[in-house]
């Protein structure tokens, strides 16, 4: 064991290296761009949906305000320690440095991460209080504190970006270092984005990417460290999740990259949560299961169609995701969707969306139930389902049995729920068959995919054997007919509000008899959902321009005033004369 004399005073001594060292030597070497410093191109801000949410958004999209972060950072020359991004850059104005781990020079690597996760053309640009450590610091008396009878600092920033890793057998402490960091983790309430190493073949780094409770990044291209991990519970799924490829070019970014776009994603994501009004939605597992549930897995073969199993995405009940893809390629567009979509509780009497999320305690022995239906009108290509949970801790203290204070340490014994997750056909809100299940014992993250389903009424099923908090996010992707669009004609108009008018007050009845909300009886909230949505198409706004001079104006595209329900009628009914008489005119 390192006395821990040497572990405070010496930590050049640690073996730490930054992820993206290697690759850079090598592009110097062989001209390859796995390490080229720049900030993400367009093909690579669609490939992890950004582009999508701001397209989607707009002016009102998130871009990281408020949101604190801290940035851990290999010391490049040793012993010179520069670990900081440089200030200076253009990209980089209006940001506010705290060098926590002393005076630094200008660090490449720390400047390429910063460039990506909240420069001025990065995914979260409007971040700009960040803390900087030297990674030797950070896991020293700068934060952790290892084997001392200190617990570690308090981590006062949203997002930690840690795009180095701690080589096997970089400290003799592992496990210590290991529940530190998670400990810390849970009691901050922290989002921890860490990178695995670069490299296919690559041994799994000692750190950071073992630990429970934060998020390890891979690369989309495969070319990264694989799981099961190795320290403190071997065999445990890892990655979590990867990204880091331009489909447009093929090339892929190194996995300090990577893990700064991941990082970024989750400052959007703590943006949207903290102007949402609910506590719930900043929870650590929450932001974790959106970012999860949201990621894609179009990029990888999921059927073995292809000659090389490189490209293979595949997962089994006891192995909740993929050892080299995690639950698949970031899309931060999808995962804000989740988040957007709002807290739906456990209940056996009502139904949740087909998108949310839930941040719950479950019982010892507890069961959480979340009924949703799909109609018969709606096409279900795809089911996504991640629940995670922290691993906590019991902290205690061992003297050694020496007698001598000095020497007494804080110990952390791990407490970790087996939590299990279930999907079932249903009726009303009664489970029927088992369709897909997620039980591994040793993880800290369940996983249920499925694709092609059929309509119908569905339970998601939580377990527990402890108590313990988690968090569950669900995003089911419908090619559903638009809200209100009772004709399935592609528009919500006024033939829609003759079809819920005529059907008002009717029970055991569908979407197309003016259902909208599926609670099957044709009420007020129907109308509610109809007028939301109401919008004309461009064929009746040109009706209204050409019998402007017949006194009847019928839509006017998507700035329309919602009409009230006795225009509406009558709107309809002149637009039906109107027709006749222009068509009696045509003959």
């Amino acid at each position: 064991m390192i006395a821990r004399r040497t572990l405070l005073n010496t930590p050049d001594q640690m073996l730490v290296r930054t992820v993206g060292v290697a690759a850079l030597l090598v592009a110097v070497c062989a001209g390859a761009q796995l390490g080229r410093a720049q900030a993400p191109t367009p093909g690579e801000l669609d490939s992890i949906g950004w582009t999508q949410l701001m397209d989607r958004l707009g002016s009102t999209a998130p871009s990281g305000a408020g949101v604190d972060f801290s940035q851990i950072e290999v010391a490049f020359t040793n012993p010179s320690y520069a670990y900081a991004p440089d200030s200076t850059l253009g990209e980089l104005t209006g940001k506010t440095f705290a060098l926590k781990s002393g005076a630094s020079g200008d660090s490449t690597h720390a400047t390429n991460v910063a460039r990506n996760a909240y420069g001025s053309k990065g995914i979260a640009p409007d971040v700009t209080q960040i803390d900087v450590y030297q990674s030797d610091s950070y896991i020293g008396a700068g934060m952790l504190r290892p084997l001392t009878l200190s617990l570690p600092a308090v981590e006062t920033r949203d997002v930690e970006n840690h795009s180095w890793v701690l080589l096997p057998g970089g400290v003799s402490y592992g496990p210590e270092l290991l529940r530190r960091f998670d400990y810390m983790l849970d009691r901050d309430n922290v989002v921890s984005v860490v990178g695995v190493n670069n490299g296919s073949a690559s041994a799994f780094p000692q750190g950071m990417a073992n630990s429970y409770n934060s998020i390890a990044v891979g690369r989309t291209d495969g070319n990264s460290t694989q799981g099961p991990t190795t320290v403190d519970v071997a065999g445990r799924v890892k990655p979590d999740i990867v990204a880091g490829l331009d489909p447009l070019t093929g090339d892929g970014r190194n996995v300090s990259t990577a893990t700064a776009w991941v990082s970024g994603a989750a400052a959007l994501l703590v943006e949207t949560a903290n102007t949402s009004g609910n506590v719930n939605a900043r929870q650590m597992e929450t932001i974790k299961a959106a970012l999860l549930a949201g990621a894609t897995k179009d990029e990888f073969d999921l059927t073995g169609s292809t000659a090389t199993t490189a490209d293979d995405w595949s997962h089994t009940p006891t192995r909740p995701l993929d050892y080299r893809y995690g639950a698949g390629e970031l899309n931060v567009d999808n995962s804000h969707r989740i988040l957007s979509a709002g807290e739906f509780e456990a209940s056996t009497t009502s139904d949740v969306a087909s998108t949310g999320w839930d941040f719950d305690t479950i019982a010892a022995g507890g069961a959480n139930w979340y009924f949703f239906e799909v109609i018969p009108e709606a096409n279900f290509e795809q089911l996504s389902i991640i629940a995670t949970w922290n691993r906590t801790f019991d902290v205690g203290i061992d003297d050694g049995g020496d007698g001598n204070p000095l020497n007494d340490i804080y110990t952390f014994e791990p407490r970790l729920a087996n939590i299990d997750l279930r999907l079932y056909q249903a009726e009303d809100y009664t489970a029927g068959a088992l369709l897909e299940s997620s039980t591994s014992t040793i993880d800290n993250v369940e996983h249920l995919f499925a694709q092609n389903l059929p309509s119908g009424r569905y339970a998601i099923n939580v377990t527990s054997d402890i108590a313990t908090e988690f968090a569950i996010a669900w995003d089911a992707i419908l090619d559903a007919p638009l809200p209100g669009d009772a004709n399935l004609d592609g528009t919500v108009d006024g033939l829609d509000y003759l079809v819920w008018a005529s059907n008002f007050g009717l029970g055991d009845v569908g979407f197309t008899q003016g259902d909208f909300n599926n609670d099957h009886v044709v009420d007020g909230l129907d109308y509610i959902i109809w007028s939301q949505n109401y919008s004309p198409s461009l064929a009746a706004a040109s009706l209204s321009g050409a019998s402007a001079d017949a006194g009847t104006t019928f839509g006017q595209g998507a700035a329309t005033a919602i009409p009230e329900p006795a225009g509406v009628a009558l709107a309809v009914c002149g637009a039906g004369l109107l027709c006749g008489w222009l068509s009696r005119r045509r003959r």
